[in-house]
C-alpha cells in the first residue's frame, strides 16, 4: 500500500520527489533505496517520512469507526443484495454520501461499514437500512387470504402497479395475510392510500349458508369454486370454523363490483345444485322421495360411483329431493334408468306401505261402526 503512494498516479508522486530534492528513488519492496548527495538524501527521505505519515493517519481516521449489519437486522443475504443495488449503484452511493467504506458479503449476510466519525458511519448504516426497509414503513392487516389475492390482483398485475405509481415496495409474506410498504415516507402513505382504496372498492358481498352447502361451493376437488373465480376474476371463500350440518357460515366474494355480482350469481346456482352445461350436453331432473338417500349413498359414495359409470355430473338436494344428471344424452339416458332402478323398489314399498296403512284406518273405522249397530225399539221408555 506505501508503494502506491510513493510512487502516485502515473508516477507522479516519486518523480516529484526526486525533481525537488535531485536524490534517486527506487523501490523494491519491502524496501526504498535513495541515492544522491546527502543534501539531497536528507531532503527526500523527510519527503518521503511525511507523505508516509499523512497516509497512516488518513488510514486511520478512516478505519477509526466500525459497525457491522448482518442477520434479521438487514434480512441476511437478500438485505444486502439490496444494499449493493443493481451493478453495486446503491453501494456507492451511500459511500460517495457519507466518506464511509462498505463491505457487503452476501454469502456472509451481512455488511461491514468503517469510517472517520461515528456519525458517518451511523449516517451510512441508515441509508443502508433504507435501502432494504425503506425510509419509512407501514403494516397493513388484510385479514383474508381472498383479500391477499385482490391486492395482488391477476398475475400479481395490481400489486405491481400499486408500486410503481407510488414508488414504494409492496411485499406480502408467503404464509401471511400481512401487507408491508416501505420506502420513502410520501411513497409510503400514498401506497397506503391506494392499498385501502382499492380494498374499500374490492370489499365485495356475504353470503350466509348452511354448512352442510359448503361443498356444493367448492364442488370435487374444489373444481366448482376454481371455475367461479377463473370466469370471473373475482375470489370467493367460506369461513365453517368448523361448523357443520345446517349451522350458518359466510361465503365471502371479493373483487371488482361487476366481478362479484357474477360470481355471486354462479354461487347461488352451485347453492342450488344447477349445472353448467357444455356443448353438446342436457340435463334432467327427477324427483328422487324416499329414494334420495339410497342415491345419495353413505358419505355421497353411490353418487359418484354413478358419476363415474356413466360419465355424468349429478347434483341431488337432500332436502327436496330433487336430482339433476347432466351429460351427453346417451349418457344421461343411461345413468337416469340406474337411478330409476334403484328408487322404483323403495316407491312400491313406500305405496305398500301407505296402501297398507289406509286398508288398517277403514278396517277400524268399521269396527267402530259395528260396535255401534243393533236393533232399537223406538217405542222403549226413555233414559
Amino acid at each position: 500500500d506505501d508503494k502506491h503512494v510513493l510512487v502516485g498516479p502515473k508516477g507522479a508522486t516519486i518523480q516529484g520527489i526526486t525533481e525537488e530534492s535531485g536524490a534517486r528513488l527506487d523501490i523494491d519492496v519491502p524496501e526504498l533505496k535513495i541515492t544522491g548527495t546527502e543534501a539531497a538524501i536528507a531532503v527526500a527521505t523527510e519527503k518521503v517520512q511525511t507523505l508516509l505519515d499523512a497516509h497512516k493517519e488518513e488510514q486511520r481516521l478512516v478505519t477509526a469507526h466500525t459497525v457491522t449489519l448482518k442477520g434479521l437486522e438487514i434480512k441476511g443475504s437478500d438485505g444486502v443484495k439490496a444494499i449493493i443495488g443493481k451493478g453495486g449503484a446503491t453501494v456507492q452511493s451511500i459511500q460517495s454520501k457519507t466518506g464511509c467504506k462498505i463491505d457487503a458479503n452476501v454469502d456472509l449476510g451481512q455488511v461491514v461499514i468503517t469510517g472517520p466519525s461515528d456519525e458517518q458511519v451511523t449516517q451510512a448504516a441508515t441509508f443502508c437500512k433504507h435501502a432494504v426497509y425503506g425510509e419509512s414503513q407501514h403494516v397493513l392487516e388484510l385479514k383474508s387470504v381472498g383479500m391477499v389475492m385482490v391486492v395482488y390482483g391477476k398475475d400479481y398485475q395490481k400489486i405491481r402497479q400499486m408500486q410503481d405509481e407510488s414508488g414504494a415496495k409492496l411485499d406480502i409474506e408467503k404464509g401471511t395475510t400481512t401487507l408491508k410498504i416501505s420506502g420513502p415516507t410520501e411513497a409510503v402513505a400514498k401506497a397506503r392510500d391506494m392499498v385501502q382504496t382499492w380494498m374499500d372498492y374490492c370489499k365485495g358481498e356475504t353470503i350466509q349458508m348452511e354448512a352442510n352447502k359448503v361443498g356444493a361451493v367448492y364442488g370435487k376437488g374444489g373444481t366448482t369454486v376454481r371455475r367461479i373465480q377463473e370466469r370471473t376474476g373475482a375470489y370467493v371463500e367460506v369461513d365453517d370454523q368448523g361448523k357443520k350440518g345446517k349451522d350458518m357460515v359466510s361465503c365471502n366474494i371479493l373483487g371488482e363490483p361487476d366481478a362479484v355480482k357474477e360470481a355471486k350469481d354462479l354461487v347461488l346456482k352451485a347453492l342450488d345444485g344447477e349445472i353448467e352445461l357444455k356443448p353438446g350436453e342436457i340435463m334432467e331432473k327427477m324427483d328422487l322421495g324416499v329414494g334420495t338417500p339410497a342415491v345419495i349413498g353413505r358419505g355421497g359414495t353411490r353418487i359418484r360411483e354413478l358419476e363415474k359409470t356413466f360419465t355424468v355430473k349429478l347434483v341431488v338436494s337432500g332436502d327436496s329431493g330433487l336430482c339433476r344428471i347432466a351429460g351427453k344424452p346417451e349418457d344421461v339416458a343411461k345413468a337416469k334408468a340406474e337411478v330409476e332402478k334403484i328408487i322404483t323398489p323403495l316407491f312400491e314399498e313406500q305405496r305398500i306401505k301407505e296402501e297398507s296403512a289406509r286398508l288398517a284406518i277403514e278396517a277400524a273405522g268399521s269396527n267402530e261402526i259395528g260396535a255401534w249397530s243393533g236393533n232399537f225399539d223406538d217405542g222403549a221408555d226413555g233414559w
